[in-house]
C-alpha cells in the first residue's frame, strides 16, 4: 500500500471516532424510540470504525512470522506488544495473540490469544500460539505462561497440545483455572537434533 493511501486510511479512522462520539452524544440526549434508532446507528458507525482501525493495524503492522494460511504481525514497536493474526496475504484479522513480558521472573511472560468465532475449527490459535512460540524463542524468550479456564475445552486442548510439544507442564490450579509453563527452549532444541 503507497503511503498516501495509509494517509487517507488514517483519515478515514479519524472521521469515523468524530461520528462515533457524536453519535454517543446524540444517544444520551435521546429518548424512547429516537433512542434506539441512534444506537442502532452507533452499532453501524462502530462496526464501520474497527473495520477501518484493524486495516490500518495491518498496514502499519510489521510482519514477524507465517505459514502457508496465516501470518502474524506485531501492532506496535517491542516484543511486548500484540500480533494480529490474519489471513495470509489478506488484511482480514481472524484474531489476535499477545506477549507480556515479566522482568523479576525466571519465566519470562505470559501468551494470550482469541480467535473470532467466524475462524474456529481452522487450527489457527494452535498454529498462532506455535509461530508466535518460536518467534520468542529466537528474540531470546526461552519460557512462557499461558493460562485457560477448565471449562473452555476447545482452548484447553490448543494449550495441551501445544504444551506436550513444548516440553511444558502444568505449574497451577487455581479454582477453574489452570496454568502452564511452555518451555519454548526446549521445543526448539528438539527441532535442531
Amino acid at each position: 500500500m503507497q503511503e498516501i493511501d495509509i494517509e487517507r486510511l488514517k483519515k478515514e479512522v479519524e472521521k469515523a471516532i468524530i461520528q462515533k462520539n457524536k453519535c454517543m452524544a446524540d444517544i444520551n440526549r435521546a429518548t424512547g424510540r429516537k433512542y434506539e434508532l441512534m444506537r442502532e446507528k452507533f452499532r453501524v458507525l462502530n462496526e464501520k470504525y474497527w473495520l477501518l482501525q484493524e486495516k490500518l493495524d495491518y498496514y502499519e503492522s510489521t510482519y514477524i512470522t507465517g505459514d502457508d494460511e496465516i501470518e502474524i504481525k506485531r501492532i506496535g514497536d517491542t516484543l511486548e506488544n500484540m500480533y494480529g493474526i490474519y489471513l495470509k496475504g489478506e488484511s482480514i484479522k481472524i484474531g489476535h495473540i499477545d506477549y507480556r513480558g515479566y522482568h523479576d521472573s525466571t519465566i519470562t511472560g505470559d501468551v494470550g490469544y482469541f480467535i473470532d468465532n467466524r475462524f474456529n475449527g481452522h487450527n489457527y490459535a494452535y498454529k498462532a500460539l506455535s509461530l508466535l512460540s518460536d518467534y520468542l524463542y529466537k528474540n531470546g524468550v526461552p519460557d512462557f505462561y499461558i493460562s485457560v479456564f477448565i471449562d473452555n475445552v476447545p482452548s484447553l486442548k490448543i494449550i495441551l497440545r501445544a504444551v506436550l510439544n513444548y516440553g511444558g507442564s502444568i505449574i497451577e490450579m487455581n479454582g477453574n483455572m489452570v496454568t502452564f509453563e511452555c518451555k519454548t527452549r526446549l521445543k526448539n532444541i528438539n527441532k535442531e537434533k
